[in-house]
């Protein structure tokens, strides 16, 4: 039963099985989980010291002002981008490999691809990764509505989803332009981000959230330019009454108060707890599991801390060790960290081929095709195509792996608890050591968490 429960706990809540993490875990595989849910892990000096969303997006602007179609300028910026984006994914996949608390990569990948933004907008392709560790990492265990305000009011959000030309029509800015709602933003976090798409608010709804978010944009000019900035004459001024509710002209203001009733909306509770529980329990969950969640959601004002703890105190989160399939960013980083082979994580990452291997499997990062996100449905990853690619890439990375790795250990350490006799007997019948490591990992009980 421990080895199930430690199984369950590193590739569940963790990125898969590995020697060290075994050996922190095997004691007490629940309180191994929970121990990392703390402040103390959520921001890495790795990737805290890479540049950030701002100055990224304001030294592409910079590099970019008074050109047009042609200048060198501008391929000098679109380079700037694509090293600067190069970079900051290598330096998050090394801190996959390497982290010693994996459980909050695994929330912060759960929050980030939950508040999707995505490369499809090319300009701020190289800020993503720093959107992820500004305004999704530092408070996956704090109170929703300090994440949700964090990432709505970040940078890439505005510019993801259109905010930056939304403007109030009765505002100054809108009467001098004639400019309009962009009810993108709006639309989004009401469907996506809260209350869900069965929430209960309507289109009049969007409509007046629109207002609110009016004036929230990103600065392009002076020493604060790539930041968040919040333009009055842009915002539309007045009352406005969204889910029946009505919240006086207060400028800036209003959109702290909409995101905090949001938040802690009893839509938003059932939503968030769905969610959840199709991540970490199953693709078809319990519903009393989910109304539970929801209301330790409820009880504890979105408390992420709490809800988290009691998320890995549910039952059915320990009974199957095999319900979902790992995504190909799970399976990459799952074999990394289980590859025992006594080189640098950096040659590690770099033989991987990382970003190649992840757009070969239909999940280049960050470039999620909606911001809904990539899907969490086991089915939406069993494309023959993408099968197909992940064999591939076990293979290949087996044949790179140290001679000195023995198939063996590497199935003890990694599927033991779960595989079964037909996998067993055909790992141990494979004609060579890196037949059998391919073996390993290409098996359903290495495939799935």
């Amino acid at each position: 039963m421990r080895d199930k429960d430690i199984f369950i706990a590193l590739n569940r809540f963790g990125l898969g099985m590995s020697e060290r993490d075994i050996a922190l875990a095997k004691d007490a595989p629940r309180e191994w989980v929970k121990a990392q849910i703390s402040p103390k892990y959520l921001k890495p000096k790795s990737l805290t010291d890479m540049p950030g969303a701002a100055q990224l997006l304001g030294q592409y602007y910079e590099m970019r002002k008074d050109t047009k179609a042609g200048d060198p300028r501008r391929r000098a910026a679109t380079k700037m981008r694509i090293d600067s984006m190069i970079a900051a994914l290598e330096a998050r996949a090394l801190h996959k490999v390497t982290t010693s608390a994996p459980v909050v990569e695994r929330f912060t990948q759960f929050w980030s691809n939950h508040f999707t933004v995505s490369r499809t907008r090319g300009q701020i392709g190289q800020a993503i990764p720093a959107y992820e560790t500004e305004a999704i990492r530092p408070y996956i265990f704090s109170k929703f509505e300090d994440l949700l305000f964090a990432a709505v009011t970040h940078p890439c959000m505005l510019l993801y989803l259109d905010n930056v030309s939304s403007v109030g029509p009765n505002s100054k800015r809108g009467r001098r332009r004639d400019k309009d709602l962009n009810e993108n933003l709006a639309r989004e976090v009401l469907e996506l981000h809260t209350l869900g798409a069965g929430g209960g608010y309507s289109q009049k709804d969007i409509i007046e959230f629109a207002k609110v978010l009016t004036g929230w944009g990103v600065k392009r000019i002076s020493n604060a330019q790539g930041g968040t900035h919040f333009s009055g004459n842009a915002h539309e001024p007045g009352k406005k009454i969204i889910l029946g509710k009505k919240y006086k002209s207060a400028g800036a203001k209003e959109l702290i108060a909409v995101l905090r009733d949001l938040a802690v909306h009893p839509s938003t509770a059932k939503f968030i707890a769905g969610k959840l529980a199709k991540h970490f329990f199953s693709d078809t969950p319990n519903q009393s599991d989910i109304d539970v969640l929801a209301q330790v959601y409820l009880e504890t004002g979105g408390n992420l801390a709490k809800v988290t703890k009691a998320l890995v105190d549910f039952d059915s989160v320990w009974a199957n060790p095999l319900p979902k399939l790992k995504t190909p960013e799970d399976l990459v980083f799952a074999v990394l960290r289980a590859d025992p082979s006594p080189v640098p994580p950096r040659r590690k990452v770099r033989k991987a081929n990382v970003m190649r291997a992840l757009n070969s499997m239909g999940q280049d990062p960050f470039n999620a095709p909606s911001p809904a996100g990539w899907p969490d449905e086991t089915d939406r990853w069993l494309s023959p195509e993408s099968l197909v690619h992940r064999i591939e890439w076990v293979r290949d990375y087996a044949s790179k792996m140290d001679p000195t790795v023995n198939p063996d250990d590497l199935f003890n350490t990694t599927i033991a608890p779960a595989a079964d006799r037909d996998t067993i007997k055909m790992i141990k019948g494979a004609p060579s050591r890196e037949d059998a490591i391919a073996m390993i990992f290409a098996s359903a009980a290495f495939q799935r968490r």
